[in-house]
C-alpha cells in the first residue's frame, strides 16, 4: 500500500474541509489577566526581554473580571519590545479570556501564558525555530514555589524524557499535553474547539482532549539545550491546593466526565482512547481523595454516576484503597458462571467495597459484560491470574494459590476479612496460608453445593500433589480435622475451612447437614456453631430494570418461561408434560419458553421441544435474565432429583433467588425432602414431583389446589390488562383485542406459535366426523385483513379444509395436504369474518390423528 500517497490524499481532504487561515508565521502570546497586579510586571517583563533573532510575536492581554489596577498599570507602563493588544471582558473567566485571545490572534501559532507566570528569555525564539503547520511544540516547565525553582517536577521530567524525537507519542507527553501552558499550537488547530466557559476547573483538560480528537498534530519537545522554559508559580489558588470541597472534588469533576464520556464514544484510535481515558480517570482520582475523609458521600456519588449513565466510569479508581475485605473467588465476572454470579450478588447484598483475586477463565467460560458492569461499583483492586482455567488440575491451580497469597501479603494491613466461595474448590485453599500468617483475620467461607460428592453422590477426586503440605495438615494445624486429611483437593477444600474459617455460609440447612454427615458428633457441633444459613441473595428491584428487553411474545396467552440448563437430574420433560396438561385442562392458553445454552442440547432434544410447541431461545445475559423474568406470566423451576442416591435433597436451585425478585408467579416442581418444598413466599406455588407424575398419569391435574390457585392468580393479572386476551364464552375460546379476532369451537385446542401466530388442533380422542372443528377469523377493521394458513399433514383424502364466507356460503374446499409446510394467504373482508372447518373423512381413535389435524394460522 502507498502509505505516503494515502497520507497526502488525507491531507488534501482535510485542507479542503479546513482551509488554511493564511496567517503570517509568528506566535500570538495570549495572557488572561484577573486580579494579577502582583505578578503582571514579572510576566510582561519576561516577554519584553526575549532574545529575538527573526521571530515575530505579539502579546494579547485579555483583562477579565476585576482588572482596574492592571488596566491602569498597562496604560502607564511602556514595553518597548512588545506588540501589545488589550481586550476587556467583564466576565471573570480564564476560559472566556483565552477564547477571545485565540479569535483575535494575528499570527499562525498561539501560546498561553498565565499572568502569574513568566518565561525564559529564549522561550519565543526557540519555539519559533520549530514551527510547522501541524506541529505542537513543548517547552520545559519549572515550578516556582515560595521563590524556589523546582526543575525536577513530574511534568518537567516527562518533557525532558521526550527530548529528541521529531514526533512524540501523546501517551509519552500525557501529563503536559493537557495543561494550558508551555506549548505553542498552530492557530488552525487551536480554533477547531474552544475552552468551555461554563467549567469552573478542568477546562484545559477538556480543551486539549477535544483538540487531539479533532486533529492529529505532531508533538515535538524543543531541545533542552535551547533553554525554552516556562516558569509556573504554585500558589494557594493552584488546583493542587484547592480546598477539598464536594463542589470542587466531585461536582466539577462530573461536569468534565460528562464531556469526556461523550468523546470516548467517538474515538476509535487505541492510543487516543487510552489518552482520554487517562484524563477521565484523573478526574475520578479527585473523587477518591475526597472520599478518604468523606466516605459517607460514596453512595451519593454512585447515584450521580448512574443518573448520568457514564459508560466509561472507572469504579476501581473511585474505590481505590477502601476495601476492608479481600474476596478470593477463582471464578468472578466478567466470566459467566453460577459461582461468579452468586459471589457477585453476595457482595452487592453486603454493599461493601472489596478487592478480588480471580483467575482468567476465558478457555472454559464466556464473558458476561452485564454482570461485570453490575459488580464494578463494589470492586476496588482486581487481580486476575492468567493461568489456564481448570476445576482440579493442581499444576495450574498452584499459580492461583501463590498469586492470591502474595497479593494478601502485599496489602495485608488493609484487610479485616477474607471471603472465599466455592464452587471451584481452589478458592478456599489460599486462606489456609493467610490464616497461618494472620490468625486474627476473619475468614468467611461459603459453599454453594457439596464439594466432595457430586450430584450423583460419586466422590470427586483430584490429587493435590503436595506431600509436605499434606503432612503438615495432618499435624495440629487443622486440630480435630487433621485425621481426615488426604491428598484429595475436594476433601481438603471442605475440611480446611471447616477447621479454620471463622464463619461458614451454607445456602440451606440440608446442604450443611449433608456435608457434615461424615464427621463425629462433636465435630458436627463445632461446624454448626460457626455456620450461617443464607439462601442465595435476591437483588433489589432496581437491578431487574437496568435493561428493558424487547421480547416478541403473544400477550393474549400465558407465557411460561424457564431459564437455565438441563442435566441428568433435571429434565425438560416435566415442563413439557406440565404445559401440555395445562393447555388440555384449563381455559387459558399456555406457551412454554426455554432460555438455555442450546449448544448443550442434542439436536433430538431441540426437535422434541419444537414438536411440543416449545419456543427455544438462546441464553440471555444475567441482567437480561433479570429483566425477562418480569415480562413473563409464569416462571418454572424444578428441584434436582436426588431421591435415588441421597437421604435428602441438599440442593437449592440458585435461579430461584432471581425469580423471587421478579414479582412473577413461580411454579416449582419439588422433591418432598428439599428446602424449596418447605419455602414460603407469596409468589411461589409448589407441586411435589411424585404427585405431579401421578397427576399426569391419572390425567387429574386440574384437581390440584396449588395449581388452581396459580392459574386463578395469573388469570386475575391478565384481566387487569386492557389489551389482547383469550377467554371462554358461549363454549367458544375467543381471542379479543377490544373486539373479537378469533373464535374456535370447544372441540379444538388453541396453541400459540409466536406473536399473532397460532396453531389449532383437535382437543381429544376419538375424532368424530360430526364433531365441530371450526375456526372463525374476524376482521373488525375497515381494511382487508390477510391471514396465512399452513398444515403439517401430507396424506391425501384424509382431512379436508372447508372455507365459508360471512354469509355461510361455501367458498372453497381442498385437502389439508395442499397446505403442508407452505403458507397460503386468504383475505378476510372489512367488518366481516371467514370460517375455516377441519373435516375428517371418518372416525379416528389414534393420537397421531390429533396432530394430523393441526392447522397454523398466522396474522391474527
Amino acid at each position: 500500500m502507498d502509505f505516503q500517497g494515502l497520507h497526502n490524499k488525507l491531507k488534501e481532504t482535510k485542507e479542503a474541509i479546513i482551509p488554511s487561515q493564511g496567517l503570517e508565521k509568528g506566535i500570538s502570546v495570549i495572557v488572561p489577566a484577573h486580579e494579577g497586579m502582583e505578578f503582571i510586571e514579572d510576566c510582561l517583563t519576561s516577554l519584553n526581554s526575549q532574545n529575538i533573532y527573526d521571530a515575530k510575536f505579539e502579546v494579547v492581554i485579555v483583562l477579565n473580571g476585576i482588572f482596574q489596577k492592571e488596566l491602569e498599570y498597562l496604560h502607564n507602563t511602556k514595553f518597548e519590545n512588545l506588540d501589545l493588544t488589550i481586550f476587556i471582558n467583564d466576565e471573570a473567566s480564564a476560559g472566556a479570556a483565552r477564547n477571545i485571545g485565540m479569535k483575535s490572534a494575528k499570527y499562525s501559532h498561539i501560546t498561553f501564558v498565565d499572568i502569574d507566570d513568566y518565561v525564559s528569555t529564549d522561550y519565543i525564539q526557540s519555539h519559533y525555530d520549530y514551527l510547522e503547520n501541524n506541529k505542537i511544540t513543548f517547552s520545559q516547565i519549572y515550578d516556582v514555589e515560595d521563590d524556589e525553582i523546582i526543575e525536577d517536577n513530574p511534568i518537567n521530567l516527562e518533557v525532558i524524557r521526550n527530548d529528541g524525537p521529531e514526533n512524540v507519542s501523546i501517551m509519552n507527553l500525557n501529563r503536559v499535553a493537557t495543561i494550558t501552558v508551555c506549548k505553542v499550537i498552530p492557530k488552525e488547530i487551536a480554533t477547531l474547539q474552544y475552552f468551555k466557559e461554563n467549567l469552573l476547573s478542568g477546562e484545559d483538560t477538556v480543551y486539549y482532549s477535544e483538540l487531539f480528537v479533532n486533529s492529529r498534530p505532531k508533538l515535538k519537545v524543543v531541545p533542552i539545550e535551547k533553554n525554552s522554559i516556562y516558569y509556573r508559580r504554585v500558589r494557594d489558588q493552584s488546583v493542587s491546593r484547592k480546598p477539598a470541597t464536594y463542589d470542587f472534588m466531585v461536582f466539577q469533576r462530573f461536569e468534565i466526565l460528562e464531556i469526556l464520556d461523550t468523546l470516548l464514544e467517538l474515538v476509535n484510535n487505541p492510543t487516543l482512547r487510552s489518552f482520554i481515558q487517562s484524563k477521565y480517570n484523573a478526574q475520578i482520582s479527585f473523587m477518591n481523595r475526597f472520599l478518604v475523609e468523606n466516605f459517607n458521600k460514596r453512595e451519593e456519588i454512585l447515584n450521580v454516576v448512574k443518573s448520568m449513565s457514564l459508560k466509561y466510569f472507572n469504579y476501581s479508581i473511585l474505590n481505590r484503597d477502601f476495601a476492608k475485605t479481600l474476596v478470593l473467588s477463582y471464578c468472578f465476572p466478567p466470566f459467566s458462571d453460577t459461582s461468579a454470579t452468586i459471589a457477585s450478588k453476595r457482595i452487592i447484598e453486603n454493599n461493601e467495597v472489596v478487592d478480588v483475586v480471580s483467575n482468567n477463565l476465558s478457555r472454559i467460560r464466556h464473558k458476561e459484560p452485564s454482570l461485570n458492569n453490575m459488580i464494578k461499583p463494589y470492586v476496588g483492586s482486581k487481580t486476575v491470574v492468567n493461568q489456564p482455567a481448570t476445576f482440579s488440575n493442581m499444576y495450574y491451580l498452584d499459580s492461583y494459590i501463590d498469586a492470591a497469597f502474595r497479593f494478601y501479603l502485599k496489602n495485608m494491613e488493609r484487610y479485616q476479612k477474607v471471603y472465599s466461595r466455592a464452587m471451584f474448590p481452589i478458592s478456599h485453599i489460599p486462606n489456609l496460608f493467610i490464616k497461618i500468617v494472620n490468625p486474627n483475620i476473619e475468614w468467611v467461607a461459603e459453599f454453594s453445593d457439596p464439594l466432595l460428592y457430586n450430584i450423583e453422590s460419586t466422590e470427586r477426586f483430584a490429587e493435590i500433589k503436595h506431600e509436605k503440605l499434606v503432612a503438615s495438615l495432618k499435624t495440629n494445624l487443622l486440630g480435630k480435622f487433621g485425621k481426615y486429611v488426604d491428598d484429595n483437593l475436594f476433601n481438603l477444600s471442605e475440611i480446611i475451612p471447616f477447621a479454620l474459617a471463622d464463619k461458614l455460609i451454607f445456602t440451606n440447612e440440608n446442604q450443611l447437614e449433608f456435608m457434615i454427615s461424615r464427621f463425629e458428633e462433636d465435630e458436627k457441633e463445632y461446624i454448626r456453631s460457626k455456620s450461617i444459613i443464607s439462601n442465595h441473595p435476591t437483588l433489589p428491584k432496581e437491578f431487574y430494570h437496568m435493561d428493558d428487553l424487547s421480547i416478541d411474545i403473544e400477550e393474549s396467552i400465558v407465557n411460561v418461561a424457564y431459564f437455565g440448563n438441563f442435566y441428568s437430574k433435571r429434565s425438560y420433560h416435566e415442563f413439557i408434560n406440565l404445559v401440555n396438561q395445562l393447555n388440555e385442562n384449563f381455559e387459558l392458553t399456555f406457551k412454554l419458553h426455554i432460555y438455555t445454552n442450546t449448544n448443550q442440547l442434542e439436536s433430538d432434544a431441540i426437535d422434541e421441544l419444537i414438536k411440543n410447541n416449545v419456543k427455544v431461545h438462546e441464553y440471555l445475559s444475567f441482567r437480561e435474565v433479570l429483566n425477562a423474568t418480569t415480562k413473563f406470566d409464569m416462571l418454572l423451576i424444578s428441584d434436582a432429583i436426588t431421591s435415588d442416591d441421597k437421604p435428602y435433597n441438599p440442593y437449592l436451585p440458585s435461579k430461584l433467588s432471581d425469580y423471587l425478585g421478579s414479582g412473577t408467579p413461580i411454579l416449582a416442581l419439588t422433591e418432598n425432602t428439599s428446602v424449596m418444598s418447605k419455602m414460603k413466599n407469596e409468589s411461589l406455588y409448589k407441586i411435589d414431583l411424585l404427585d405431579f407424575r401421578k397427576m399426569i398419569n391419572n390425567k387429574n391435574i386440574k384437581d390440584n389446589q396449588n395449581l388452581n390457585e396459580l392459574v386463578d392468580n395469573i388469570n386475575g393479572r391478565k384481566m387487569k390488562n386492557d389489551g389482547r386476551r383469550i377467554y371462554n364464552k358461549n363454549n367458544k375460546l375467543t381471542l379479543m383485542d377490544h373486539e373479537p379476532l378469533l373464535e374456535i369451537s370447544k372441540e379444538l385446542m388453541l396453541l400459540n406459535v409466536g406473536k399473532k401466530d397460532w396453531l389449532v388442533k383437535p382437543k381429544s380422542l376419538p375424532i368424530e366426523v360430526e364433531n365441530d372443528y371450526t375456526v372463525k377469523v374476524l376482521n373488525p377493521s375497515e381494511g382487508v385483513k390477510p391471514i396465512k394458513l399452513m398444515s403439517y399433514y401430507g396424506l391425501p383424502r384424509v382431512i379436508n379444509i372447508e372455507i365459508f364466507d360471512s354469509s355461510n356460503n361455501l367458498v372453497e374446499t381442498f385437502c389439508i395436504s395442499k397446505l403442508r409446510k407452505k403458507f397460503r394467504t386468504f383475505e378476510v373482508q372489512p367488518n366481516s369474518f371467514l370460517t375455516i372447518k377441519i373435516c375428517y373423512r371418518k372416525k379416528y381413535e389414534k393420537a397421531d390423528f390429533l396432530n394430523a389435524g393441526r392447522l397454523r394460522i398466522e396474522g391474527v
